[in-house]
């Protein structure tokens, strides 16, 4: 008997992205293997369980949505076979759409800037990325001070 979403949010996940939110039995080997996982304060797995039960504002407003870094190690290690990414994706641009300010306010600035570059030259080369990023008002420091205490800097 396949699980069907019982929510309007994970309905709108599996219309969005084709990804059933209910499959996941929390088995949280997403979790485990995500690499990022002790700057969030919603776990992968506790994502997919918040919407599963529709808890739409506490998902689109934790930091989680915009600090993963959409490396796949949860997708690869799900049981289920969810793309927990995908998902991650389709809540980020819901909170967008619907106006709600990222927790974690570099982050959006930062993918628009790789994106700017990809559009002008077709590529990112990530050390100018960088060093616009840093020398445009945005140092490793204000990552921290943003609330989030990853800080993606060159150095030590």
């Amino acid at each position: 008997m396949p699980l069907t979403p019982q929510t309007d949010l994970a309905r709108y996940i599996q219309e969005k992205c084709g990804e059933n939110v209910c499959l996941c039995y929390w088995c949280q080997k997403c979790t485990a293997g995500c690499p990022v996982a002790e700057h969030f304060d919603l776990m992968p797995s506790q994502v997919l369980r918040a919407a599963q039960f529709g808890q739409k504002e506490f998902i689109l407003n934790s930091k989680t949505v915009w600090l993963c870094a959409a490396c796949e190690a949860c997708s690869t290690r799900c049981r289920q076979g969810i793309d927990i990414t995908r998902v991650m994706d389709v809540l980020k641009i819901m909170a967008q759409r619907e106006g709600i300010e990222p927790s974690v306010r570099t982050v959006p600035m930062f993918y628009k800037s790789g994106l700017r570059r990809i559009k002008l030259f077709g590529r990112v080369y990530e050390l100018e990325l960088m060093r616009n990023f840093i020398y445009g008002g945005f140092s490793p420091a204000s990552w921290i001070s943003g609330g989030c205490s990853l800080a993606i800097c060159p150095w030590p």
